[in-house]
């Protein structure tokens, strides 16, 4: 069991702080989480900047401030915040993963000279994107009261959104306190998959409630739904 320390410098709420502890509760190497903003943090990898793995000194980072520049996601039809809070997550489970593998393959001052860090990514991003997934399909994202000064800065850059008249986050204040993490609408027309036929199949499933949920009338898909599609 570890007995690893929270580090606070820019705060993501008490539910960011659960899920970092509960994802390295059984990582007996990491020593400290950190949550900073503005970091310039490097995954394993070199480019990911949104977390850190630092295996001498146990030190897991998770920088906010990446995690709300990176928009990836909105670009596949997720709403803002369900982005942002995915990142979040995603960084967390991604660092423990590799402090993980650290522990298994028992290595503790250094990684190996031959050690190869493409399968070690490729490893942790699939244990993380599970993971959030799994996290998604139980839980609800959290109102921005909850994700301390992560909601501060999701609400600036909605607000800033919002009065550039951008129609993206137009549609999710109307979809705000639902399950709904992006419409479905949007997120046929920039995937690949869907192509007319796919499109109809899953605009039948959410109108028969199997998957997503309709709000006065527009059909959504939820997080986990759109992170499994991709």
């Amino acid at each position: 069991m570890t007995k690893a320390t929270i580090k606070i410098m820019s705060d993501p709420g008490p539910i960011a702080i659960n899920v970092a502890l509960e994802a390295i509760c059984e990582l007996r190497n990491v020593k400290e989480v950190a949550f900073l903003t503005n970091g310039a943090v490097r995954c394993m990898d070199g480019y990911n900047s949104r977390g850190r793995w630092d295996l001498p000194s146990g030190t897991i980072t998770i920088d906010i401030a990446e995690c709300v520049r990176q928009l990836d996601w909105v670009r596949k039809g997720m709403f803002v915040t369900y982005n942002i809070w995915y990142n979040i997550l995603y960084a967390i489970y991604h660092e423990a993963a590799h402090a993980w593998q650290c522990q298994q393959e028992g290595w503790t001052n250094y990684l190996p000279e031959d050690a190869d860090i493409d399968a070690l990514e490729k490893e942790a991003d699939e244990k993380a994107t599970l993971a959030t997934i799994k996290w998604f399909e139980r839980n609800k994202l959290p109102d921005l009261k909850s994700m301390g000064d992560l909601g501060l800065e999701i609400k600036q850059l909605r607000n800033a959104m919002y009065a550039m008249e951008d129609p993206h986050i137009e549609d999710e204040q109307r979809a705000l306190g639902t399950d709904g993490a992006g419409r479905a609408e949007v997120v046929a027309i920039v995937h690949p998959l869907f192509e007319s036929e796919a499109k109809n199949r899953l605009f039948d499933r959410i109108d028969e409630g199997a998957i997503g949920c309709k709000i006065n009338g527009v059909r959504y898909l939820k997080a986990d739904e759109i992170l499994a599609i991709d």
